[in-house]
């Protein structure tokens, strides 16, 4: 008798953009006009935000916000698309919950999960690990490090 086995799919996909073009409907919300977006910078690649008055996404990295005009923007593409498949759930000091996606590596291999957080009253997204000890965040040109943010994580 085969030993069955199960296949799990989170709905969700990394779709190539462009700063200036029409940016899809369906992209993962940190906030209402911020999608969650990542990108490469210096051989990482880096979860950060798109916010959608601006069109490009911006990507925290080496104490800095990066501006990128090519990156990838995650999308719900499920085919209930009204159907939520993940959750913000709260951590602090660079814990990262059960479930929590996995949304870029750093040139060693550090796994690094999506995080949001307020930052002078603007919803950031941004990266988090484990050793970092902090959620880092791209605004106003800089890598901010929050203690408190949300990381987004799979729904079981």
């Amino acid at each position: 008798m085969t030993t069955p086995f199960y296949v799990r799919q989170s709905h969700l996909s990394w779709v190539p953009a462009t700063a200036g073009k029409d940016q899809p409907t369906n992209g993962v919300e940190a906030d209402s006009s911020i999608y969650v977006a990542r990108g490469e910078v210096n051989g990482h690649v880096i979860p950060g935000k798109l916010p959608l008055r601006i069109g490009a996404a911006f990507i925290p990295c080496n104490g800095k916000e990066h501006g990128l005009c090519k990156f990838e923007i995650l999308c719900n593409t499920n085919v209930f698309p009204n159907q939520s498949l993940y959750n913000w759930i709260p951590a602090s000091d660079g814990r990262v919950p059960a479930g929590a996606l996995l949304a870029g590596t750093t040139t060693d291999g550090l796994p690094l999960y999506v995080a949001r957080a307020s930052i002078n009253n603007e919803m950031c997204v941004g990266k988090v690990n484990s050793e970092y000890e902090c959620a880092l965040m791209p605004w106003g040109n800089v890598e901010h490090k929050v203690k408190e943010y949300d990381v987004l994580c799979l729904i079981e």
